[in-house]
């Protein structure tokens, strides 16, 4: 199952090509009160502590989240779910995007942070339509 938060619309569209890469689902998750705007989205995770609408019922063994980087981390709301969600038994893996053309530069400090979940970390930061299907191919294989 992939998980997703996305709110300009780059991470969705990783989550949606790993979830037809891998033939499974995708669930995006929902910040209450939700925003186009990253200030206002950021305001609105700080005051509902990354509240969202809806939790997944997650079946499987295997995870894939998908979030944007805030402030060198997932952005709240994926921070949220795995608080709430009981993916202890669950190998959680993260592709994660960001807006700086260097992504290396997040890459241990999140694999340090996101150990515990058991899975690998990948930060891309591309856009482009053939650099996100590259990208999706090398979290599926």
């Amino acid at each position: 199952m992939v998980i997703y938060y996305s709110l300009g619309g780059k991470t969705k569209t990783y989550a949606e090509k790993l979830a037809g890469a891998l033939g499974d689902k995708a669930f995006r998750l929902e910040g209450v009160g939700k925003s186009k705007n990253v200030v206002l989205a950021a305001f609105t995770a700080l005051v509902t502590g990354g509240k969202v609408k809806t939790l997944p019922v997650i079946e499987e063994d295997t995870l894939y989240i998908c979030a944007p980087i805030w402030a060198g981390k997932p952005s709240p709301f994926v921070a949220y779910f795995l608080k709430k969600a009981n993916v202890s038994d669950k190998k959680v893996h993260f592709v994660l995007t960001c807006a700086d053309t260097d992504p290396a530069k997040y890459v241990s400090n999140l694999e340090d942070d996101l150990a515990k979940y058991g899975g690998k970390v990948w930060v891309f930061c591309s856009q482009d339509e053939g650099a996100v299907d590259a990208n999706v191919r090398s979290v599926v294989s």
